[in-house]
């Protein structure tokens, strides 16, 4: 299925970037944001480990009636390995790009996409292509620093622990799907990783006939945050969905049927250290 949605949506976002609406903005010098298309929008990013060019694609979603005179709540998504590349457009036909495309409306937010290069990298790897990529959408939209969200799924649901992690005052809330603490070092085994996310809102999903990755990669994470959650004062309980019937595609069912979008909406950033307080 994920080969056959791909054919179907490469065309249009071809399409999208030969259109000279969907061309990367340049941030203004007068402290004000540019208006955008709504969409898909495709975009590079100057760096200094992508070869010839020194360049990497990512893609930003722009919701309808985005006001740039507002400040509008973002989400951070991290692919899983079979939409690595350079292409810069594989990572929005899986996951949140795909349920985004099937109901816009449930997705009020400017979305990041970030795409990392190879399969056989971590996230983790690319902490700083990430980061930058934030930092000028930032600079060209006016996103909500308080409604910074972060999610993904596979090598994405593991990349949501580890930024999660290791800068947990940057997001408001977390969802990894069929994630994983193996193959990214001692920094990030269980506990490590519940010290640092513990007041975090946060919401896990996985298959539990995933053949994949196991879901004891998440329980024991899910585990691990609420021994340091007994105690806390001022947080958000953490929440896992395990799906019965759900192999290592637990990302159609959780994006889809979850009503993630009006979850993320209850929570601001705080900082970890106080907890979380609930949106207003």
């Amino acid at each position: 299925m994920r080969f056959l949605f791909l054919v179907v949506l490469v065309p249009l976002l071809a399409a999208c970037n030969h259109n000279k609406s969907c061309c990367t903005a340049e941030p203004s010098s007068q402290e004000t944001f540019p208006m955008a298309t709504e969409g898909f929008v495709f975009k590079e990013i100057e760096v200094h480990d992508a070869g010839p060019g020194g360049k990497r694609l990512y893609a930003v979603f722009i919701p309808r009636g985005y006001d740039p005179s507002k400040p509008t709540p973002t989400i951070l998504f991290l692919h899983g390995s079979g939409e690595s590349g350079t292409d810069g457009q594989k990572q929005i036909a899986v996951g949140l790009g795909s349920a985004i495309q099937l109901n816009r409306e449930e997705w009020p937010f400017i979305a990041i996409f970030p795409q990392k290069p190879d399969t056989q990298s971590q996230w983790v790897d690319h902490k700083q292509l990430v980061l930058d990529i934030v930092a000028k959408t930032q600079a060209e939209y006016n996103v909500d620093p308080d409604r910074l969200y972060l999610t993904g799924l596979s090598q994405g649901g593991a990349g949501t622990w580890a930024f999660g992690s290791l800068y947990p005052d940057k997001w408001a809330a977390l969802v990894p799907i069929c994630g994983y603490y193996r193959k990214m070092g001692d920094e990030f085994l269980p506990q490590s990783i519940a010290i640092r996310v513990k007041s975090l809102p946060i919401w896990a999903f996985h298959g539990l006939k995933d053949d994949v990755v196991p879901p004891e990669q998440t329980t024991a994470i899910v585990d691990a945050v609420q021994q340091r959650q007994i105690g806390l004062e001022n947080f958000v309980p953490i929440k896992v969905t395990l799906l019965p019937e759900a192999n290592h595609n637990s990302w159609d069912a959780a994006y889809r049927n979850f009503n993630l979008g009006q979850w993320f909406l209850q929570y601001k950033r705080q900082s970890a250290a106080n907890g979380t307080e609930q949106a207003k």
